[in-house]
């Protein structure tokens, strides 16, 4: 399965390469008043930014767990097997 992340928007594409078929989106429920920033899945679920929140969504876009809030809008987010990464930056 892939993962299409589009900034700006909330909505998260996925496409099932195996059966080379295009399954139906997700659109999980972002914090008031924002839009997906950045996006990331791997085995534990969908890491999304929101501007400064960052999510945890099983992979179908339900379970939402609230993770941490930054300083600044999340740019990018990666994981391997112990650490969720995410980059933003300040300006000092």
């Amino acid at each position: 399965m892939h993962f299409f992340f589009f900034n700006g928007s909330n909505k998260i594409e996925r496409y099932n390469l195996a059966s080379e078929t295009w399954m139906s989106a997700i659109t999980p429920t972002p914090p008031l008043g924002s839009s997906m920033t950045a996006g990331w899945v791997d085995d534990d679920g969908l890491y999304l930014g929101f501007d400064k929140t960052l999510r945890r969504y099983n992979r179908n876009g339900g379970g939402e767990t609230h993770l941490r809030n930054t300083s600044a809008t999340i740019s990018d987010i990666i994981s391997d097997p112990t650490y969720i990464l995410i980059s933003y930056s300040s300006s000092f």
